[in-house]
């Protein structure tokens, strides 16, 4: 028996039979080759880490190797055969997330010899999907909350900021799904998410916006007239800001408050307003809400019938080839009665309701004469201005 030889060729001693009368010719020569499985490759390379499922394992040669096989196993399972052959690599894809160990042994015709120590890769694609996001539409202070859902496989978030059509700047970056935002002036501000793995990061979110308005922080100045004879006045009041309108109410006595305007102008007519006290009051608005409401003003309203219209002197009527001349005129709103003053009389004639008095008259056929009257229109709170007419 031949023991401790090494690869190689190893040539026989040649053997001869004895006995007592002698030995007998030489044998052949015979030679045999010794082969030992093949040393582990060395140089096992892999990733440590990969986002894509796609990278290669590759090791270094083997002395005396005709073939390698390589055995993978996902995560704490079984090994298996992921390649047999004579390459020195193997390009990996398709791998979901997960550790992916490696180990390979060289093999020839005498047999596969001890496995390489395995190395491992972890596979961690970047989120497939990006985040709900949500943040309010509008807020009053500069304080408030955003907030975004979960994403499978996510173990941080990344949210962005920007202030109306500026630069993206980061807002938040950990593993919640919620920050608060304080201090923001005024403006319109916008954010985006993404979800990310040691991978990477995923999609950004669809961007949504909100908008900073503080509530002005003073009523508006309010100017109206203490008094008013004709039902038509302009109530007006002052600048404030941060303002985009104004609200104004209006009340009749002690009856409930209405709203009578609400715009971004500074003042506003009423009309048609019957005898009574009117109050008013006004408040400033912006997208963040209105502020308090300004202090109240009043005004008393009574009613002076407007001066009549039309007048003149009309000829009609009569008998006996006599025509009376007549003062004439325009019934007038809010006219209790009408006073008359007939010439350059200073006496004042109460005529009632009537639109019409008696000045003057001639017979036929004489010519009509100049004649002339004033009239003037009255209720209990006082009377319009006189209003001339004259005429044959």
């Amino acid at each position: 028996m031949i023991k401790g030889r090494k690869r190689g060729r190893i040539k026989l001693n040649r053997v001869q039979v004895c006995n007592a009368g002698g030995c007998g010719n030489w044998s052949t020569v015979k030679t045999i080759t010794v082969l030992l499985p093949p040393p582990a490759p060395s140089g096992l390379s892999v990733p440590s880490a990969d986002n894509n499922g796609a990278y290669e394992v590759s090791w270094g040669a083997s002395s005396t190797a005709t073939g390698y096989t390589l055995q993978i196993r996902v995560n704490s399972g079984s090994w298996s055969t992921a390649y047999s052959g004579s390459s020195r690599s193997k390009t990996e894809s398709g791998k979901s997330n997960g550790r992916y160990s490696y180990r390979v042994q060289a093999c020839n015709a005498s047999d596969c010899g001890a496995w390489s120590a395995s190395k491992t890769v972890v596979v961690t694609h970047p989120p497939a999907s990006a985040p709900s996001l949500s943040v309010p539409s509008v807020d009053d202070n500069g304080s408030y909350n955003i907030s975004w859902g979960a994403v499978s496989t996510a173990t941080s978030y990344l949210l962005q900021e920007r202030k109306g059509s500026g630069s993206w700047s980061r807002a938040y970056s950990g593993g919640s799904r919620s920050t608060s935002v304080s201090g923001k002036a005024d403006g319109t501000y916008r954010y985006r998410v993404q979800a990310c793995t040691v991978g990477g990061c995923g999609p950004w979110s669809s961007t949504k916006k909100i908008k900073v308005a503080r509530p002005p922080s003073s009523a508006p100045s309010l100017s109206v007239p203490s008094s008013n004879h004709s039902g038509s006045y302009t109530v007006t009041w002052g600048s404030v800001s941060r303002a985009t309108r104004y609200i104004l109410e209006e009340r009749k006595g002690s009856g409930s408050w209405s709203e009578v305007y609400d715009g971004s102008g500074r003042s506003k007519k009423r009309s048609g307003r019957t005898d009574g006290s009117y109050s008013y009051r006004v408040r400033a608005c912006s997208a963040g809400g209105c502020s308090g409401w300004s202090a109240t003003r009043t005004v008393s309203v009574t009613v002076i019938p407007a001066a009549p219209t039309g007048v003149g002197i009309d000829a009609y009527g009569g008998s006996y080839k006599f025509i009376p001349q007549y003062l004439v005129w325009n019934a007038v709103n809010h006219a209790s009665h009408y006073d008359v003053k007939v010439g350059s009389s200073s006496q004042v004639i109460n005529v009632g309701t009537a639109t019409s008095y008696q000045v003057g008259g001639y017979f036929l056929p004489g010519l009509p004469p100049e004649v002339s009257g004033y009239v003037r229109a009255c209720n209990a709170n006082g009377c319009s201005a006189w209003v001339k007419g004259s005429g044959r």
